[in-house]
């Protein structure tokens, strides 16, 4: 991951991505994707520039994501929308207990404020893909169900705008 420090699209990806007001050191980040994924590559990325630690897998998996959570004292987790199902329903009454404080969902899903009630976490979340990083963000940790459906602010330097089938704005 020493090349990740010359990446500017990693740079601007995590510095306009992840809220990080009050990561530091301390934290443990956690990104269960396979490494080719984006939010497998912000993690390290993030824990590097924090001179934090990043625990990484080679493949996710939901039997081993929150006994790894308690085994490294994750603080921190970037997970794909698709994942939050599995994870939920193979976690237990100990899990409900981690160190777990972040998660980045993208997206997140329409029940976020009962998933951060039962696991104790505030939740961002973003819109993007690996290719071209992310140019929409919450940049803040306030996802709630009022808000679940927004995948942020467009973050600067992208335009972006919304249309229908015929590309009509």
């Amino acid at each position: 991951y020493a090349t990740l420090f010359r990446s500017g699209h990693l740079y601007r990806l995590t510095r306009n991505v992840i809220p990080m007001e009050d990561l530091g050191a301390d934290d443990v980040f956690y990104p269960p994707a396979v490494t080719y994924h984006i939010g497998a590559k912000v993690a390290p990325y993030l824990a590097m520039m924090l001179d934090a630690c990043c625990v990484l897998r080679e493949r996710f998996s939901a039997t081993e994501f929150w006994t790894d959570l308690r085994r490294f004292g994750v603080t921190t987790t970037v997970v794909v929308g698709a994942m939050v199902p599995w994870i939920t329903a193979v976690a237990t009454a100990e899990d409900e207990k981690s160190a777990l404080r972040n998660m980045i969902m993208a997206p997140a899903p329409a029940d976020v404020d009962a998933f951060k009630e039962r696991f104790g976490v505030r939740v961002a979340t973003a819109y993007g893909m690996t290719e071209m990083s992310n140019p929409v963000a919450s940049r803040t940790w306030d996802v709630s169900n009022a808000n679940h459906l927004s995948c942020g602010f467009l973050k600067d330097g992208y335009e972006a705008r919304i249309v229908d089938e015929h590309d009509r704005e």
